[in-house]
């Protein structure tokens, strides 16, 4: 499954000028007990959780283990509180449709706005190789056989 990388324009601080960066945001579709959404995910090989916005778990139905927290670093050194959960996370691409149950972990956000699907190690990453071409601007996933498959069409 190859995907482009997605385009993100920044401002300078205190700055008219205008910066394009490119990186590994993929479409990825997240199921509860409830329904299902589709949100762009980012795809971050330094990370080793896959994190889903807390407010998205409760929005979907996801039962989420209060008793089973664990603690992430993030940039900067920040620890924050994560909580397990499972969803189904589902890919398509080049004609193709892949299905897999796992957990992952989610975090309340401080805010709305801040709020992003980070694809980690855990849940997403262990499951592909995956290569990241800089000068093609795309994300290759070929499913390895740690995949817990449950749709592959």
């Amino acid at each position: 499954m190859i995907f482009p990388y997605s385009v993100v324009v920044s401002q300078a601080t205190g700055s008219a000028d205008y910066f394009l960066f490119r990186r590994p945001e993929i479409p990825i579709t997240i199921t509860g007990t409830k329904l299902a959404r589709n949100f762009l995910g980012l795809v971050d090989t330094g990370s080793d959780h896959t994190i889903v916005p807390l407010s998205v778990a409760r929005g979907l139905g996801v039962v989420v283990d209060e008793l089973e927290e664990t603690t992430a670093n993030v940039f900067g050194g920040q620890s924050v509180l994560l909580r397990a959960g499972e969803v189904e996370l589902r890919l398509e691409a080049d004609g193709k449709t892949i299905t897999w149950s796992a957990i992952v972990s989610f975090f309340d956000f401080p805010s709305e706005k801040d709020e992003t699907v980070v694809l980690g190690h855990a849940g997403f990453l262990e499951f592909f190789t995956s290569t990241f071409d800089g000068e093609l601007e795309a994300l290759t996933l070929v499913p390895n056989r740690n995949l817990p498959v449950e749709d592959h069409a």
